[in-house]
C-alpha cells in the first residue's frame, strides 16, 4: 500500500509497476471539520498558493475540488476571486493526512 503524507492515493494499492484502481480517502464532509472561505484575488487560478496559505503545503490543492465538485469543475480556471468554497480546517487536516 502506498502510504505517503500528502498523497491523494495514500490508500490505493500498488502492484510491481502501477497503481491499482483508486481507493477513496473517505474524508468526512461534516460541518464541524469545515469552514467557508472566499477565494481572494491573490489566489485566482492558483489553488496551490491557497493550499500553502491554509495548510503549509501546495500539495493539498485537491481538497478544494474534493469539497466543492459543483463549484469547481476545472481546479485551475474555476478557481476565481470572490467564489465562496468549503475547505477543511487546518487543525483537522493536520491530524488525518
Amino acid at each position: 500500500m502506498a502510504i505517503q503524507k500528502y498523497n491523494f492515493y495514500a490508500k490505493t494499492n500498488i502492484n510491481n509497476k502501477f497503481l491499482e484502481y483508486w481507493t477513496d480517502l473517505d474524508l468526512p464532509i461534516e460541518s464541524k471539520y469545515l469552514e467557508t472561505v472566499i477565494i481572494e484575488n491573490r489566489f485566482t487560478n492558483r489553488p496551490d498558493l491557497m493550499s500553502y496559505y491554509y495548510y503549509n503545503t501546495p500539495r493539498y490543492l485537491w481538497i478544494f475540488k474534493y469539497l466543492n465538485p459543483g463549484k469547481i469543475k476545472n481546479p485551475i480556471y474555476d478557481f476565481i476571486a470572490g467564489k465562496e468554497i468549503k475547505i477543511y480546517k487546518s487543525s483537522y487536516i493536520n491530524t488525518v493526512l
